[in-house]
């Protein structure tokens, strides 16, 4: 009858993982479509950087430079002839210009959401950026109350762990949707509110997945505010009955990321 019991729980977490998984999936099966697409779907090319463009700018206004720097012309005006080539002239900024550009030197690459409206193939980086995320959370909080002993005695049991998971989140400018499964370690220890009652000491340990859906908040950078829901299913038995201390929970925190 156990090995029945256990058989069936495990298929009910076997199912649980594998629609969480098929939900993870469908929402990124969802945003490659371009779901998100604006109206306009008629290729575009991408638009070039800001700085990009007035390095070539100041490239095409040194290139045809024909007076020196105290303003005395070089030759004909428009000259036939460089006087003086242009590897050789010196590297002074025009009108503010840049006299170099290097991608290693100007932040990488522009944001994917800044490239503006260009296509259904650029659809979703004008909407925003998917990213994956790993990390370990904290959860303290949780009890269950109940009666326990002869006399009916007031007791809870508290749930306390640490969580590991793995998940994606969606960046909207500061606001970050996300779906995560994970695998978590939860102590449960029972207090009674009796001096009588001291037969009855709980302090257990037991390991579980979770899976969850939330959204988090950047206030400042690097530090997030996120709410989620997530489901735990941890059933215990400190004595003769089992007590199921898991299901859908609200959970509110703080976190840093790196």
């Amino acid at each position: 009858m156990n090995i029945k019991k256990k058989r069936a729980a495990l298929l009910k977490y076997v199912s649980l993982v594998l629609f969480f998984i098929l939900i993870i999936s469908g929402f990124l099966s969802f945003v490659s479509l371009g779901i998100f697409a604006q109206e306009d779907q008629s290729p575009q090319a991408a638009p070039l950087s800001k700085s990009f463009l007035e390095f070539l700018k100041g490239q095409e206004m040194r290139k045809w430079k024909n007076i020196s720097d105290d303003g005395h012309p070089l030759g004909l005006i428009p000259s036939p002839r460089e006087v003086l080539p242009f590897h050789v002239l010196p590297q002074v900024k025009i009108a503010g210009l840049p006299s170099s550009f290097d991608l290693r030197d100007w932040e990488k690459l522009p944001p994917v959401r800044d490239q503006g409206n260009c296509g259904s193939c650029w659809a979703f980086a004008s909407f925003g950026s998917l990213e994956l995320i790993v990390g370990v959370a904290y959860e303290r909080g949780y009890s269950k109350e109940g009666k326990i002993g002869i006399y009916g005695e007031s007791a809870s049991l508290e749930v306390t762990g640490f969580e590991a998971f793995l998940g994606y989140q969606f960046k909207i400018d500061k606001f970050y949707p996300y779906l995560k499964i994970g695998c978590g370690r939860f102590s449960y220890k029972q207090s009674i509110d009796s001096p009588y009652a001291t037969d009855y000491k709980v302090d257990h340990k037991k390991s579980t997945w979770t899976a969850g859906v939330g959204l988090k908040i950047y206030p400042v950078k690097y530090l997030f505010i996120s709410g989620e829901f997530k489901y735990i299913p941890l059933e215990v038995k400190p004595f003769e009955e089992v007590v199921d201390l898991g299901g859908i929970r609200y959970l509110v925190g703080i976190g840093f990321t790196f």
